[in-house]
């Protein structure tokens, strides 16, 4: 939001501020605009004026002689009492009536730029949708898909609204005492949204065209999310079987190399008592490049639910490939890092980072089909919205 304020200063009296605006300057800033009203003369300026007028404003002094900043394209200093707004694009404070705006629309600024930052193509002033109800000068709750800017104005202009209409006729009245068999009914009468009988009954190619394009644009955007959320919620679930394949891994090996130093122990012949020699500590990193490729949706579906084969095919495999290295026929095709997870520095972490990864896209997802969805109710309840109020 712009910063909009009445800067404050020390009073002065208006014969003070008569004379600071009419005292002879012995330095040569005049005011670059003509502070006369617009009546006066046009509006409208060329790029070539608004570029004169920032060369002056430029060139201008940041202080006059009594050492007070200025402030504006008048180069006023700030006495105090007049509503003044500060630009998105410079940061420079500005009167209200120099840039020619409106002091009743203040509240209903989003962003504000001086003509110059205007000029310049930094951005544009930008206002906020106005309350609906009539003497309302305060913006509406877009944040609520909101027409008012509090429940007091919306009340407020219903209660105006039913004030003008006629009174019901006899067959209205009819219909209310049928539709309201009880007190309670007749008070909560028109508490909640009277849907349309097409949008009620999902009847939507009742609807007109236009309508059922964008349902239809969105109803194929939340399939396809749908989809996503899917194959992603798979992947979590393949990437939690993979971190049992590394315990396995790790456990697999370090069984092997206590049965090979066994069987080493028992085939060597001395006559002295050996020393139990100590197991080897495994704790590979096995983390996969491949786990990043894209998979069809059919490879999750079959890995999970054949898990126990999943997990001890991957166990298997990966021995394997650690056997061949160590016999020196290390593959260059594998995708599978056989380091000691602590000397892996390029890969530390892994499998946190996979799944935070996972995690953020499965939130992501899950937002976008929660704003499609608010997309839908929104387009149906504007449509609503509009048969009510042409019908009025």
């Amino acid at each position: 939001m712009t910063d909009i304020a009445v800067k404050q200063g020390t009073p002065v009296s208006q014969a003070f501020q008569d004379f600071d605006l009419d005292r002879k300057r012995k330095s040569k800033s005049p005011a670059l605009l003509d502070p006369r009203s617009g009546k006066d003369h046009d509006d409208t300026e060329t790029p070539e004026e608004i570029a004169k007028q920032y060369k002056k404003y430029q060139n201008a002094p940041k202080y006059n002689l009594n050492s007070e900043e200025l402030f504006c394209i008048c180069r006023r200093p700030d006495h105090g009492g007049e509503l003044m707004i500060g630009c998105d694009g410079c940061e420079e404070w500005f009167h209200f009536t120099c840039m020619k705006m409106n002091e009743a629309y203040q509240l209903l600024i989003d962003k504000f730029y001086c003509k110059f930052c205007q000029w310049q193509g930094k951005g544009r002033t930008r206002y906020n949708k106005i309350c609906r109800l009539p003497g309302c000068m305060k913006p509406i709750r877009s944040e609520l898909k909101s027409k008012y800017c509090s429940e007091e104005c919306g009340l407020e202009y219903m209660k105006r609204f039913l004030e003008e209409l006629e009174k019901l006729s006899r067959e209205e009245m009819k219909f209310a005492l049928t539709k309201c068999r009880a007190r309670d009914d007749l008070v909560s009468f028109g508490a909640t949204f009277p849907e349309l009988p097409e949008i009620a009954n999902q009847n939507f190619e009742k609807l007109p065209e236009n309508i059922q394009r964008k349902l239809s644009s969105s109803e194929s955007k939340m399939k396809k999310i749908e989809k996503d959320l899917q194959v992603c919620n798979m992947q979590e679930e393949y990437l939690g079987l993979r971190k049992e394949v590394v315990k396995k891994v790790n456990e697999a090996l370090k069984e092997k190399s206590k049965s090979e130093n066994d069987a080493d122990e028992e085939e060597g012949p001395s006559k002295k008592k050996k020393k139990k020699s100590k197991s080897a500590q495994f704790d590979l990193c096995c983390f996969d490049s491949s786990l990043y490729d894209d998979k069809p949706e059919e490879f999750y579906a079959n890995a999970l639910e054949n898990s126990a084969d999943t997990v001890a095919n991957c166990v298997e495999h990966i021995v394997a490939l650690y056997r061949e290295q160590q016999d020196g026929k290390e593959s260059k095709e594998s995708t599978v890092c056989l380091q000691d997870r602590r000397k892996c520095l390029k890969h530390n972490g892994w499998w946190n980072l996979i799944a935070d990864e996972l995690w953020k896209r499965l939130i992501e997802l899950q937002d976008s089909l929660v704003l499609l969805e608010n997309e839908k109710q929104e387009t149906v309840r504007d449509y609503s919205v509009q048969v009510y109020e042409d019908d009025s």
